[in-house]
């Protein structure tokens, strides 16, 4: 995870919480240009990467990489868990 401006967190130990989190659902909509404060959330596999924008004033959840322009809702479970991490 990215925070805009700095912060850095990257641990294995993060991935189960925010699989369970994000498995769920959460039907997406049109995205809308990113405020200027937001946190990335990036998944690292073998051979590629997905990467995420999270809106906390808005609880809202980007798909930044690949680009598709999608927006869900977070459940409240992403929300609590990405409260827990600031």
């Amino acid at each position: 995870m990215k925070g805009v401006p700095g912060r850095s967190i990257q641990h294995p130990a993060f991935v189960p919480p925010f699989a369970a989190a994000l498995d769920a659902l959460m039907p997406a909509t049109a995205a809308v240009a990113l405020p200027p404060e937001y946190t990335v959330v990036i998944f690292e596999f073998a051979d590629h990467y997905v990467s995420r924008a999270y809106v906390a004033a808005a609880e809202t959840l980007t798909v930044a990489a690949p680009e598709d322009a999608l927006t869900v809702h977070a459940t409240p479970a992403l929300v609590q868990l990405m409260a827990s991490l600031r």
